[in-house]
């Protein structure tokens, strides 16, 4: 394919980035995707079915982008315009520092990317650790033909993962020629840059029978830090009581803060003298904005190679090669301290008003030690550095043929993933609590190891020799994870009923899924100051599958029923942790005339746990009981609660029922790890839609779409006091939540384990809108020229996004809230309405595009909160978020038949971020959502000689 239009000078390209440059150093600071689908003349594959079919129907919602699209809005990363299409809920992209582990994920219906399935030319990708979630970085942008996102289970026709969707991103197939182009993106600020270059080569050999095509793709995206911007240079926050606004930040302060009891009003922080005064609130919280990167750098090289081959007349091999190399850096404030020390009260760091104090409140029992909490921020070593380094490999190889009346695919897939986690500049706690055991003089009571002092009782009072002794300059955490996957299917129409072939499609699969992750033993043992210990995590599962479809037609040619068919599928699985599982579909598609459509889907989709929920190592440490939310406790009164059959259950003796009655908290054994027993997550989906499309000189197409989920079973993991808690609510000692608790014979908990179980659940129900038109432009707006005028417009709403960690509990809805969410059920921010319209132009060689994002308001969840749970309504300085709309605009010039120039202004008119106070995620705001960066500015130049 040509680019067509009028030769004109290269000297434009040079001339308009120029411009566009110049316009983009000026300033101080900081679509709708088209729907046109490639197919072939004969019967296609659609996203969500194994039966070809002679046009582009599919039983549940799909949505189709091209790579034209992509491109047309200068996206250089696939999360950056999936994020803008209304069915995707933001999650891990180039914002995402804190946490974050340099991969860059698409979460459909907001019910986490672990739960929507990604696949590549209809196969199944690897997680790039012990999770289920991928990582975008591993697409190959540069040979994408169109990326198919399908709204809805799918575990019929793909298997376990696809309980919200499916995203199924489509490479080129028989493209000859030389595909080479240059992209570069800067901030209105004059930061941020991303440049990327790619290069594919097709050609064909043996008389057209062989074809093999190559790329290459190179990106870097240079850094940002929040302090590069006035907006999230300061930490703000509001304490939802007064209706406030103030800077906010850390308690690990640099001068060292002594947490009497948890609340800063209590707390003590030395100050440049030494002596200790009362800490202020909120004016000494360290502001730890400024180091952190708003945009993490990356640098991103993928290569490969996809070829096939003709076999005889009736048959062809086919492979695909992958390599991806992605580096992403996050980057927090220096370490922040926070543990018990022992210190001498008679150590040379303390003024005589500081050692009264401490002898006074931090030594009971007099024999010169103080005992206290500290937080402190180690504001004399240089910011954390995590990279995360990923090597990504890749090889498919397969048959495909025609028999008789059948065709027939087999496919075996093999990946591998290893990451190099490298954590620099921290600190050893097991160091630093010997380097403040000295005495009088300054030596250590320890001198192993070439302990030094180590003085964190005030701002700057840490020698660079005590930095030096704490230091953990460089640890590091690999992971390395493969997947195996071979499938056979055939799909043929052998019976031919009155109203047309009855269509079968036949297999099975066999997967399997190993992944080990090994913690630096400084993380292992819980030594990085600032970071909870890592457990490892060995293990692997097989899974074989069988499956079936069948598309059966009804009526076809008849009064009000052009066609009619029923579909159905089913799935049988067989896995080697979590046991067998069905998963199966039915539906119906009507066309009651040529240009209508209507279609309804009845399916159920599982998720099966994946290796960190099964098979992280156990670990045991301490917890602190609360007597009062302990329903064995006399005073909570387990016997008429009708509960004493329960404590007896967890191994209390009958005897100590209403005796049992701590005054004081107590440690308990906290067990943390993976659960063996878990089983799939269960989803039930139902979907029904119309769409209706026209053709003639305008062209036309509208649908709408009804979609509801409900997930049950989900896998999650709850602190100590929840489980407590929903013990008593179940009052049953066979409940899950009463099994994660040990009692001895009088009553007190020995044990509560904090691991994944099967128990939370959520309800997602939807309305999904998406028109177009595209016709001849009027008279005067051709210049003498055949020009064309299209839009197009989506938008989804959200009727119902509740979920509940408990089936014994309500669901709450965070429709329209934000700072809303249970675990990763929902999104931070779930506006009840987000839509995407795109206009163009086109008069030969010249488009012109506009887009307008719009994210509907949302309200502050406290204020819903207080409502769902009966309490007074909070005072709150950001009560709501108001609507939101983005302006992006995009041209593209035909130099020539081989050469395109593209450019465009995303956020033309720099709307400003929402801010989320103390509500934030990062940034003092949600940074996957909205825009944090102001304008950016895009030049791209393609070359394509097919």
């Amino acid at each position: 394919m040509r680019f067509g239009g009028v030769a004109s000078r290269l000297a434009l390209a040079s001339a308009c980035w120029g411009v566009l440059g110049a316009a983009a150093a000026a300033q101080s600071t900081g679509q709708a995707p088209s729907t046109d689908q490639s197919q072939d003349d004969v019967a296609i594959v659609v996203t969500g079915t194994r039966i070809p079919r002679p046009d582009l129907s599919a039983g549940s919602p799909i949505v189709s982008i091209t790579q034209a699209t992509i491109e047309e809005h200068g996206a250089l990363e696939l999360e950056d315009f999936l994020n803008t299409l209304p069915q995707v809920s933001p999650d891990f992209s180039r914002t995402t520092n804190n946490p974050g582990d340099g991969t860059a994920h698409v979460n459909l219906r907001s019910l986490g990317a672990g739960r929507s399935l990604v696949l590549l030319n209809g196969r199944r990708l690897a997680s790039p650790d012990t999770g289920t979630a991928i990582d975008l970085n591993s697409i190959p942008e540069a040979i994408l033909a169109r990326v198919d996102v399908v709204t809805g289970g799918a575990s019929a026709v793909y298997g376990s993962d696809a309980l919200a969707g499916v995203v199924n991103f489509i490479t080129r197939r028989d493209f000859q020629g030389v595909d080479f182009g240059w992209q570069s993106d800067i901030y209105g600020a004059g930061d941020g840059r991303v440049n990327d270059e790619h290069i594919a080569l097709g050609t064909s050999a043996m008389h057209g029978r062989a074809h093999l095509l190559v790329y290459v793709d190179n990106l870097k995206r240079d850094p940002v830090l929040q302090g590069d911007r006035t907006f999230t240079r300061v930490v703000i926050g509001d304490d939802n009581t007064n209706g406030t606004l103030f800077p906010f930040g850390s308690a690990a302060v640099p001068q060292g803060m002594i947490d009497v009891d948890g609340d800063p009003a209590d707390a003590l922080i030395f100050d440049p003298p030494g002596n200790l005064r009362p800490f202020q609130d909120p004016a000494d919280f360290y502001n730890f904005a400024p180091d952190n990167y708003l945009q993490t750098p990356l640098s991103r090289l993928s290569a490969g190679a996809f070829g096939n081959i003709d076999i005889g007349a009736h048959a062809e091999a086919f492979f695909e090669l992958m390599y991806a190399n992605p580096r992403v850096d996050s980057r927090l404030a220096p370490v922040p301290l926070s543990t018990f020390i022992d210190v001498p009260i008679d150590a040379p760091f303390f003024t005589a008003q500081a050692r009264q104090i401490l002898s006074a409140d931090f030594d009971p029992d007099a024999d010169g030690i103080a005992h206290f909490r500290i937080r402190r921020r180690l504001s004399e070593a240089d910011p954390r550095i995590d990279s995360h380094e990923r090597e990504y490999w890749r090889g498919v190889a397969g048959f495909d043929g025609h028999l008789a009346d059948w065709d027939w695919q087999f496919s075996y897939s093999y990946d591998r993933n290893h990451t190099d986690e490298r954590v620099e500049n921290n600190a050893s706690h097991s160091r630093l609590l010997q380097g403040v055991m000295v005495d009088p003089a300054g030596n250590c009571l320890d001198p192993s190891n070439g302990c030094v002092a180590v003085n964190i009782f005030g701002e700057g009072q840490m020698s660079s020799a005590a930095v030096d002794f704490i230091r953990i300059a460089s640890v590091s955490n690999f992971t390395t994870t493969r997947q195996q996957v071979a499938t056979a299917s055939i799909t043929g129409a052998p019976i031919n009923l009155p109203a047309g072939a009855l269509h079968i499609a036949l297999g099975g699969e066999w997967r399997r899924v190993e992944s080990n992750f090994n913690p630096d033993p400084a993380f292992f043992t819980g030594d990085v100051l600032g970071y909870e210990a890592l457990k490892p995590v060995h293990g692997a599962f097989e899974v074989r599958e069988i499956f079936g479809e069948v598309l059966a037609p009804v009526l076809t040619h008849a009064p009000f029923a052009e066609e009619l068919n029923l579909e159905a599928g089913a799935r049988f699985t067989q896995h080697s942790t979590a046991g067998d599982s069905w998963t199966w579909k039915y539906g119906m598609q009507w066309r009651p005339i040529s240009d209508l459509r209507v279609r309804a889907m009845m399916q159920r989709a599982v998720r099966a746990p994946n290796l960190a929920e099964l098979d992280t190592q156990t670990t045991v440490g301490l917890g602190v009981l609360d007597p009062s939310i302990d329903f064995c406790a006399a005073s909570n009164d387990p016997a008429g609660a009708g509960l004493a059959n329960v404590c007896i259950a967890q191994g209390m003796n009958s005897s100590a029922i209403g005796v049992y009655d701590p005054s004081h908290p107590y440690f308990y054994d906290l067990v943390a790890g993976g659960n063996p027993n878990l089983r799939p997550e269960i989803a039930d989906t139902f979907t029904a839609g119309l769409d209706w499309q026209s053709h003639g000189p305008v062209v036309a197409h509208a649908s709408l779409d009804y979609s509801h989920i409900r997930l049950r079973d989900a896998i999650e993991s709850f602190d100590p006091g929840f489980a407590l808690e929903e013990c008593a609510v179940a009052a049953s000692a066979g409940s899950a939540p009463c099994q994660l608790v040990t009692r001895d014979p009088s009553g007190a908990v020995i044990s509560i384990r904090s691991i994944p179980i099967n128990f939370a659940v959520a309800v997602v129900e939807s309305l999904d809108v998406d028109v177009g038109v595209e016709a001849p432009a009027p008279r005067w707006a051709s210049f003498g020229q055949d020009a064309e005028l299209s839009v197009d417009v989506r938008a989804s709403h959200y009727l119902q996004n509740a979920s509940a960690l408990s089936p014994s509990e309500p669901l709450f809805d965070c429709t329209g809230l934000f700072a809303c969410g249970s675990y990763d059920l929902q999104g931070p921010v779930t506006p009840a309405t987000t839509a995407v319209a795109s206009f163009s132009y086109r008069v030969r060689p010249f488009e012109m595009l506009l887009r307008w994002r719009w994210i509907e308001g949302v309200e502050n969840v406290e204020t819903a909160a207080a409502a769902f749970y009966g309490q007074p309504p909070p005072v709150l300085a950001i009560p709501h978020i108001g609507a939101i709309n983005y302006v992006d605009l995009a041209f593209q010039y035909d130099i020539s038949a081989y050469a395109r120039l593209r450019g465009g202004v995303d956020n033309v008119f720099e709307q400003a971020p929402p801010l989320m106070a103390s509500e934030q995620v990062q940034a003092n705001t949600d940074p996957s959502r909205y825009d944090v960066f102001g304008r950016r500015f895009f030049m791209a130049l393609d070359f394509r000689f097919e």
